[in-house]
């Protein structure tokens, strides 16, 4: 009787069992973390990736209707995103005059916007996808997310 009382008292090992209990929880936590820093990662470099691809189509008119320049500069740029999934750039180019919708820019030396407003504005939107998936499944979290980056520039 008198060993089980001290056992009882006895402090020792008490340490040992917190952390056995608050492991698990503690590992969950980090692996979360460190699912959503993959997330911004890929985020992050897809942006970049159509960043550059708009830069490249905004320097200049003819450049701007490089439409495979474009995307293939994207998905350069975003290689770092593409270790984790496949990445998806699709580039495009438009025009528009003040207070109209926007048009095909075939025709863009030659088109002249009403009212006097000179040539039309050219602009070039390139958009980088992935579709991200964790690591591991997590209660309440989706199987897959898709991360989408667009950038809007105007022609030179």
């Amino acid at each position: 009787m008198k060993t089980c009382i001290n056992l009882i008292r006895d402090k020792r090992g008490g340490s040992m069992v917190e952390f056995a209990v608050s492991a698990p929880l503690l590992f969950l936590l980090c692996a979360g973390a460190g699912d959503y820093a993959r997330l911004f990662f890929s985020a992050i470099s897809l942006k970049s990736g159509s960043n550059v691809g708009a830069f490249y189509g905004s320097q200049e008119a003819a450049r701007s209707g490089d439409i495979a320049g474009m995307t293939s500069r994207a998905l350069d740029d975003a290689a770092d995103a593409a270790r984790f999934n496949g990445v998806t750039a699709t580039a495009d180019q438009y025009c528009v005059c003040p207070g109209m919708t926007a048009f095909p820019c075939g025709e863009y030396q030659t088109t002249t916007c009403p009212a006097g407003y000179g040539n039309p504005r050219a602009y070039v939107r390139v958009r980088a996808t992935q579709s991200f998936r964790p690591l591991a499944p997590f209660f309440g979290v989706p199987e897959s997310v898709n991360v989408d980056q667009m950038t809007w520039m105007r022609v030179r």
